[in-house]
This record gives structure tokens, C-alpha cells and sequence, in this order.
């Protein structure tokens, strides 16, 4: 393969080492080095080998090489040159150095990150009751039990003493465990509750509040320290407390976790409190309990949930609450994640205000893995928020629940920095249209002015420019406020801008050439010299930047960048896949994909394309990508690529007398037509041929076909040979343009077919044409070409499918066929190209005049054959196609006719064939 020598090329100019083992992996040997900068590829029925390169690279003979697929050229479709304005890239926003526009300490309103906490789950009346039944240790009183006295002598049992009334009391002493993972962070306000009330109610010296070190949590020593923290609380060892202390856990258990190790850490911690003989009571907002029986009887797990109405005695059977719709959880997401900032407080009030269900959500959605955890709270994390961003603005813009969103937000967020409530407004503006533009606007410019002007301040600045940034919706780079955005990048990034580093995935709509601004103005025109080079045989390709060696192979194309600025990329598929860096010596592998290279002045769209089918050989050079024509009137024509210039799709340049269309490569033939009482028009008459590819195809009709006939044996033919087929029976203008005479019975339009004509006097008719055009060639079609051409690629009785209509074939439409319906019978001939051509640009290859063949009528092989040929002789000549008087089954594809040669008729005529 050629591409492969070049390969090895391109490994010749890194070292020797890589050579060898590029040369190993083909199955090269060493031998002296002839380097051709032509590459080329062929078809082995070629007929003109005039133009083929030596190899350069002799193979390895001692072993029988795989066959491998044909070469893939790299070719460039469109070529676009970007004109860029002024103002928006080389001129710095004016405001950037205006003072007026600067923040001042006394102009800057104070604000907090300290947000209002949770509202109680529930008030703490509710939880008593339970909490003393579930930790309240039975002790007797003075008073007679007289219930059990009553059941005693029911019974009949003898009373030897009288027994003495119980009832719980709370515990003298109360550990409380307290789990803080960042999972449950939501529910910590509520925890510190419950033991400020136990507090309050027992006393400070009875209870107890421990939160473990998570890694010695379940270990023996552990560590510990009091929570809620105070400065001069210690960490200190953990010891089982004695028998008489009764232990409150306030604790999912690791139920929230996605990874098991929380919950290995309490199952090992329960085991050191297996003896435990005082009360143990759990607390878990979590949506279920841990389902072990034998643990849940231990430490008797209960729902902390303000939806679930607390017992009086706690459950030792464990719990598990409904969970919710798989949609309305997504809903939940979609409409948090315009919010740059969602502290508890918040996700608590908008889970009240927006009715989404019970406090067991609150954990589900910190802790979702599309959820991102910060030191303030919770987003949406980015790798997904362009999701939840177009479901938003699909299902919830300028909804109810998107109204109660955002005023919820403003009044939990009144206190907060105005740099908060700006990004907020921003989000919103961003995903609905809002009023507050010019107000969002005014503050951002101010904030760039003053990380631009300041000095002292530099950092701090710096670093709440990229917060916002990181909290910008991704669509904000194709919205209206994509100026602002882009002036925030740039306070954020400038000294990565200036050195040319950049990340290697850009968001949507980005654009780093509306940032060339941000350079020193004798810098803005600095360009290099970008090449983009095949490097394998399917057309695999390198982008780098030019260098001064010599180049050993030629670029596909070259473009200008700037230095600090290097070209994106992007594929056809996925459609809304976002633009990628290029780095230099970045390779890609475009199989049967699209790219697309842009940079502040260029955009570019490459492909890989196999040979056309319609081209004899395909080669890329110093001067492009070619590719030969087949053969017309005995020369070899070529076609270079034509790059699209101004976003305009590129082509072939064809030359005449060849042109492509949707069905692919024709050529016409211009005939000057003998002047005579049947033809005084001096106007030249053109037939169009058409390339037929070669290719296999099942000929004949298989045994379901119905209205089939006993001579239509189907076998596989091969034709190794393409061929030129007139895509029209011969007119009648035609045939008097040769023969100064009509033999046609109809007449009515010179557009008509020629008909009543034997074969013979066709073969008189291709002698003068072919005595008129010496290098033409002219005869019938084999019975082969004919019915492969028919046939267009299709198995079905007709090129048009199972069936037809006199719309689409000129026949007896009385007559259907196969059960169809009838239709117009037009009783005689209609001009050529009327009708509809088959896939393969070819008209009335049924119907309207059965066409002669070359071959004499025998019988089908029952074998695969290649290229077969007529027997030397017979009684009948081929006739195939039907014609407008038959019946609609004599026009499929596979009907076979013969007829002695001297025959002539009003429904008999033929089409023409270059020969090889």
C-alpha cells in the first residue's frame, strides 16, 4: 500500500529506531530508499497506466501479504475565510480603564455567605414521646400495680407479694453520637437542635455529644470530639460508655454514601455495642434503614422525617419510605441548575415552596452524583449541566415553578454579596429573558474595571472573576450577555491567553479569536503557518505547525493561526459536540467522519473519501487530489478537487464533455446531423452515456417472482469491466442524423424512440455512427450489461420495486400485474426521458420499445459466471425490456425475449454501448 510507504517516510525523518519498527509492523525490509512524491491508486481494469509511479518501498516477499483495504484521501471540502471585526477583537472594552466605572469600598455593599439555616424539621414536642419511651429506662414506683394483681388472681396464681408499678424515666446519662459526613450536611442544624433540646430538658452535665474522626469510626481506640465544637474542645479516646448510659445516633449509617465504606465503619462500630445492655435509639434521614434484622433490633433505626408521623415506641423492624418518580427527581435538577449557589437553608425553602416532597430528598439530591459539593453548598456539577440547561429552557422558561424558583432564591439571598446576586440575575437573564440586563450589565463591567484598575486587590479580584465564571450557564457564550462573559475569561485567564494556554475542551459557542483583544496591539496580527498532512492509508491525518525542513510528504493543505490562539476542531457527529484545541503534532483518524478546523481568520472542512466509484484511479500530489476518468473516445481525462471557497462546497472540476449529477458520471456525444427532407434543423443532436461501475449481481429471476418463465435460471454474474450505456433508447433524430431516414410507424416527435428496425439494420446504424467517430466504438449491449443496468442495484422484479404503474413504464396498464391495480394504456410509443429514470439515471429500460442485445438467445448457466459472452452463433437475437403493447409482467428486469435478427416491428428498437 502507498500510504504505507508513507508512513515509513514520515518515520525516516524521526529516527532510526522508529523506522525499524514501523518497517517491522508492515512487513518492510531494509533496502535503499527511492522516494516518489506521487501517490496512487487504481482499479486493476484500468486502461491507461501511463502515469503510475515505481514503488518506492519494495515489500517483504517471503510471506504471502494480507489483502488490505483500498486507500483513503484526505480531501478539504470547503475553504472560508472569517472576516473578523475590529471593535470585537483587537479594540479592549472602553470601560476596562474608565474610573467612573470602578468599584470603591464605600460604593461596595456589604453582604454574607452566612445564610439563614434550615427551618426545623418538626417541632421538638413531636419527638419527645418517642425519644422517651425509646431511651427512657424503666424504674419502680410506690404505687401497687393493680392491673397485674387483677390478671395474678384471673389466673389463679398466688399473690405472695404485691407488685409495684413501673414507668420509664429518662436516662440519668445520655451519649448522643453524632455523624457530620459532608453527606448529611443538610440535616446538621436539625441535629444540633435535638441536642440543645435534650440539653435543655436532661442537663448539660447528663448529655453527651460526640462526633467520631471518620477514619478511626468503628476502631478500637477511636477518636472523638464534642459537637457542636467549641474553640477549646480536644479530641480525645472513645470508650464504650457504661452499662447504664443509653445512646442516641443521630446517622444515615452510610445509607447516602455511594461507596461502602461508611457503612462498614458503623457495622464495625455496632459490634463494639452488641452488649450494650442500656437503651440504644437511631435517628436517620435517609429514605431507608440498613435491612440487617439482627443490627436493626440492636440499634432500632427510626426516620428523622418531618413527613412521617412519629410512634410513641420506636420500630425495631427497620424502615423504607417511597421513593420518588425518576422525573420528578429530574425535574428537581433541572430547576436547580440555573442556580450558581444552593446552601440548605435554600434547598429546604424551595423544597417547601416548590411542594417536591418529604426531607429525605434533601440527602438524595446533595449527595446525586450530578451534584457538585463546595464549602457554601451544592451545584449542578458542569460535566452535565448543559442537560439539565436545555431541559430547562424546553419545559420550565416563564413556567410557575421557574416564578416561584427565583423570587425564593431572592428573598433567601437578601443578605448575601451583591456579586451573588448579580450571577443570579445573570443565570436568570441567561435562561429567560429578564429585565434586569442593563443592571446586570452595569455591575460585571464594574467588576472588570476594577480587577483591570486595582492593584492592592489584584488576587482577590482575580479569584471572584473565576468564580463567577465557573457558575456561568454554558449557554451564556450564545447569549445576548456573551460580551460579558467573554470580558470575565479575560480577567480570569489574561496571562494564560498571552501564553497560549488554553484547556483542551471548549465550552459551547466559544470563541478564542473574540478574545485577541487581550494582546499587546503590535501583536494581534502575529500568524504561523499550520499544515494538516495524511499520514496513513485510510486517511489519517497530523495537524502541526509548519517547520523549515524539507517536506519529504506534501501538505493537503496549509492555513495561517495565531501564535497565542491555536486552531479548534469539531466532528460532524455528534451534531452539538463542542470545539476542541488543536495541539501541534495532534493526529486524528476521521474514518467516515467530517472535521471541521477554525481559526481567527480560516475555517476548514476535511473528509477522508475512498475512491469515487465512477474514477478509474485517485492519487494526491503536490498539486492535490486527482482522479482519472474512464476512458471516452480512446483518452484518459483527469479531474482535480476544487476547494469550496466562501463556505461554498468544493468539486470535482470535470472537464467536458463529462458532468456529474445524482446519479453520477455521464459524457455526451454531439452529432451534426445530415441535412435532408427529414431533418433540415441544423441543431446538433446529443445522447448522453451514463458509467456503469462494474460489480456482481444476481441475474435472472428467483422461483417466487411470479409471472416468471422457465428460461430466467437465476446465477451470480460478475463484470469486471465498467461500461458507457446511452441512458436513452436511440431517437428517432438520432438514428436520421446517421441514416437520412425514419423506418419508425410512429412520427409524431423526433424525441421519440426509433423503432421498426431489425438488428441488422442496427448494426448498419453503429457502422456509420462508428464511421462518423472513429474512436467511439459503438454496439449493442450483452445481454449481461443490459439486465445489470436494468436492474440498478436491485433485486426486485422492477428497478421501481415490486411493482409499477403506467406513471412510472409505458405499457398495457389494462393488464396489470401481480394482483395490481389498472392503469392508462397509451397504445403507442412516448418520447425518451418522459418517464422516470432508475437509480442509475438510465429511462425506459422498461417498457415502451423492447431493446436488442448483442448476444444470441441461449440458455442460462446454472454456475457463477465472469464477463459472459454470446455463443457464435443461434437461431434468435436477444431482445430485452417489453415494450408499450405488452403486458406488464414482459417488462421486468429478468424477461427474456428472442427473435430472428431480420425481424422488424412497431415495439422493437435498441440502446447503444461504448466497447472497450
Amino acid at each position: 500500500m502507498v500510504w504505507e510507504r508513507l508512513v515509513l517516510i514520515h518515520a525516516a525523518g524521526e529516527n532510526d529506531e522508529a523506522l525499524q519498527k514501523m518497517a517491522q509492523v508492515l512487513g518492510y525490509e531494509t533496502k535503499p530508499l527511492q522516494i516518489s512524491s506521487f501517490q496512487h491508486e487504481s482499479d486493476s481494469d484500468s486502461s491507461d497506466n501511463t502515469h503510475k509511479p515505481e514503488s518506492s518501498l519494495p515489500i517483504n516477499t517471503t510471506s504471502e501479504p494480507a489483502p488490505r483495504p483500498s486507500a483513503r484521501f484526505l480531501r478539504v471540502n470547503k475553504r472560508e475565510q472569517l472576516t473578523q471585526s475590529n471593535d470585537l477583537n483587537t479594540n479592549q472594552p472602553h470601560y476596562l480603564h474608565d474610573p467612573s466605572y470602578r468599584l470603591t469600598a464605600e460604593s461596595a455593599p456589604k453582604g454574607t455567605f452566612q445564610f439563614a439555616p434550615p427551618r426545623p424539621l418538626f417541632a421538638m414536642s413531636r419527638l419527645l414521646p418517642f425519644l422517651h419511651n425509646g431511651l427512657g429506662q424503666p424504674q419502680k414506683t410506690g404505687k401497687i400495680d393493680y392491673p397485674r394483681v387483677t390478671r395474678w388472681l384471673a389466673n389463679a396464681k398466688p399473690i405472695r407479694r404485691l407488685p409495684n408499678l413501673s414507668r420509664n424515666r429518662w436516662p440519668q446519662r445520655l451519649q448522643i453520637i453524632v455523624d457530620t459526613r459532608a453527606a448529611l450536611e443538610p440535616y446538621w442544624s436539625d441535629f444540633a437542635d435535638i441536642i440543645a433540646q435534650l440539653k435543655k430538658l436532661l442537663g448539660t452535665e447528663a448529655v453527651t455529644s460526640l462526633r467520631f474522626e471518620e477514619d478511626t469510626l468503628g476502631k478500637l481506640p477511636a477518636q472523638v470530639i464534642a459537637w457542636p465544637t467549641q474553640e477549646n474542645d480536644d479530641w480525645f479516646t472513645w470508650r464504650v460508655p457504661a452499662a447504664d448510659v443509653a445512646i442516641l445516633i443521630l446517622s444515615d449509617l452510610g445509607i447516602s454514601d455511594s461507596y461502602p465504606e461508611a457503612r462498614i465503619r458503623w457495622q464495625r462500630m455496632f459490634r463494639h455495642l452488641h452488649t450494650h445492655s442500656a437503651p440504644i435509639l437511631t435517628l436517620s434521614p435517609a429514605d431507608q434503614s440498613p435491612q440487617n434484622l439482627s443490627l436493626c433490633r440492636l440499634i432500632n433505626p427510626n426516620p428523622l422525617n418531618d413527613t412521617y408521623r412519629v410512634p410513641r415506641h420506636p420500630n425495631r423492624r427497620g424502615f423504607r419510605l417511597p421513593q420518588p418518580a425518576a422525573e420528578k427527581f429530574e425535574d428537581i435538577l433541572t430547576l436547580l441548575s440555573p442556580l450558581p449557589l444552593i446552601d440548605k437553608g435554600l434547598l429546604r425553602r424551595l423544597r417547601d415552596q416548590l411542594k417536591w416532597g418529604s426531607s429525605e430528598l434533601e440527602s438524595q439530591i446533595w449527595n446525586h452524583p450530578d451534584v457538585h459539593r463546595t464549602s457554601l453548598g451544592i451545584r449542578v456539577h458542569d460535566s452535565v449541566i448543559k442537560k439539565y440547561h436545555r431541559r430547562y429552557q424546553q419545559k420550565f422558561t416563564h413556567s410557575p415553578e421557574s416564578a416561584k424558583l427565583w423570587q425564593c432564591v431572592q428573598e433567601h439571598h437578601k443578605e448575601a454579596f451583591e456579586g451573588l446576586h448579580r450571577l443570579e440575575a445573570l443565570n436568570h437573564c441567561v435562561m429567560e429573558v429578564s429585565d434586569q440586563t442593563n443592571d446586570i450589565r452595569h455591575y460585571f463591567q464594574r467588576l472588570c474595571a476594577t480587577t483591570t484598575q486595582e492593584t492592592t486587590q489584584k488576587n482577590a479580584l482575580l479569584m471572584q472573576c473565576q468564580t463567577i465564571l465557573n457558575c456561568l450557564p454554558t449557554d451564556v457564550w450564545r447569549s445576548s450577555m456573551d460580551d460579558l462573559a467573554y470580558d470575565l475569561y479575560a480577567m480570569a485567564h489574561q496571562e494564560d491567553i498571552r501564553a497560549g494556554r488554553w484547556p483542551d475542551h471548549l465550552e459551547p459557542g466559544f470563541d478564542p479569536s473574540r478574545l485577541l483583544w487581550v494582546l499587546d496591539e503590535q501583536k494581534h496580527n502575529e500568524r504561523v503557518q499550520w499544515q494538516v498532512k495524511q499520514i496513513g492509508s485510510r486517511g489519517e491525518l497530523i495537524c502541526q505547525q509548519r517547520t523549515q525542513n524539507t517536506e519529504v510528504v506534501p501538505p493537503v493543505v496549509q492555513f495561517d493561526a495565531h501564535p497565542a490562539f491555536p486552531p479548534t476542531y469539531r466532528f460532524s457527529s455528534p451534531a452539538d459536540q463542542n470545539p476542541s484545541m488543536i495541539r501541534t503534532g495532534q493526529t486524528f483518524n476521521l474514518n467516515n467522519d467530517i472535521i471541521t478546523i477554525q481559526t481567527a481568520w480560516q475555517r476548514l472542512e476535511l473528509e477522508a473519501i475512498d475512491k469515487p466509484d465512477w474514477a478509474t484511479d485517485i492519487w494526491c500530489n503536490a498539486e492535490g487530489l486527482s482522479v482519472r476518468l474512464p476512458a471516452w473516445r480512446g483518452v484518459a481525462h483527469t479531474a482535480k478537487w476544487f476547494t469550496g471557497e466562501a463556505g461554498r462546497a468544493g468539486s470535482w472540476l470535470i472537464p467536458l464533455p463529462f458532468g456529474i449529477d445524482q446519479y453520477g458520471l455521464y459524457a455526451d456525444l454531439f452529432i451534426h446531423p445530415q441535412i435532408t427532407e427529414l431533418s433540415s434543423s441544423e441543431e446538433l443532436i446529443t445522447q448522453r452515456f451514463r458509467w456503469i461501475t462494474p460489480g456482481t449481481f444476481l441475474m435472472g429471476s428467483p422461483d417466487s417472482e411470479p409471472e416468471r418463465s422457465h428460461n430466467e435460471t437465476q446465477h451470480e454474474v460478475t463484470l469486471t469491466n465498467g461500461f458507457w450505456l446511452a441512458d436513452s433508447a436511440c431517437t428517432q433524430a438520432l438514428w436520421t442524423a446517421v441514416m437520412a431516414e425514419n423506418p419508425s410507424h410512429f412520427q409524431d416527435d423526433p424525441n421519440l424512440p426509433v423503432e421498426n428496425v431489425t438488428w441488422l439494420d442496427a448494426q448498419q446504424f453503429i457502422e456509420k455512427l462508428n464511421a462518423l467517430f472513429p474512436d467511439l466504438y459503438t454496439n449493442l449491449p450483452t445481454e449481461a450489461q443490459w439486465e445489470y443496468a436494468c436492474r440498478a442495484g436491485t433485486q426486485t422484479p422492477f428497478s421501481f420495486g415490486e411493482n409499477i404503474t403506467p406513471e412510472q413504464v409505458n405499457y398495457n396498464g389494462e393488464r396489470p400485474y401481480a394482483g395490481g391495480e389498472k392503469g392508462l394504456y397509451r397504445e403507442k410509443t412516448v418520447p425518451v426521458k418522459s418517464l422516470p429514470a432508475n437509480p442509475w439515471g438510465l429511462y425506459e429500460m422498461h417498457g415502451n420499445v423492447w431493446e436488442w442485445c448483442t448476444d444470441w438467445h441461449d440458455k442460462y448457466p446454472k454456475q457463477a459466471v465472469t464477463n459472459p459472452l454470446s455463443p457464435d452463433e443461434g437461431t434468435y437475437r436477444v431482445l430485452r425490456g417489453g415494450c408499450w403493447y405488452d403486458l406488464n409482467w414482459h417488462t421486468r428486469s429478468a424477461r427474456r425475449a428472442g427473435i430472428e435478427p431480420v425481424k422488424r416491428n412497431f415495439y422493437i428498437g435498441f440502446r447503444l454501448v461504448l466497447a472497450r
